[in-house]
């Protein structure tokens, strides 16, 4: 049995599509935090972020949006800044056991540094 090239590629496609098009229109558990605009659907704001020096866009946006705020990511996901200390405090301190770190993230460490204990969690 052979794949025809053009007919997997179109599936691929119209399979993200829809994936892409579910998440937007879903919303989710941050939908309601303000954030800025993003000007890319596929990049979000990454592009922005990752090409900037520090700080260039994270401040702007604080100043306007608050010290939680919502950007966009791959895709349209929605991911969190937060620059609350009481936040930040209650994730580094009171219960990081709560926040896990992505499988994708753990594997990066693990294979960066070994089975270390930035690596390691409580399940």
């Amino acid at each position: 049995m052979s794949l025809n090239l053009p007919v997997l590629i179109a599936a691929s496609v119209a399979t993200l599509s829809i994936i892409a098009l579910y998440k937007k229109f879903k919303g989710g558990l941050i939908s309601y935090i303000r954030g800025p605009k993003s000007n890319s659907f596929i990049f979000g704001h990454l592009l922005e972020i990752g090409y900037s020096p520090a700080g260039d866009f994270h401040f702007p946006w604080q100043d306007e949006f608050g010290s939680v705020i919502r950007i966009k990511a791959l895709f349209g996901a929605d991911k969190l800044i937060l620059s609350d200390p009481k936040a930040l405090q209650y994730i580094f301190h009171k219960s990081a056991y709560s926040f896990t770190k992505p499988n994708a993230a753990r594997t990066l460490m693990h294979t960066m540094d070994g089975p270390d204990l930035v690596w390691s969690e409580v399940p």
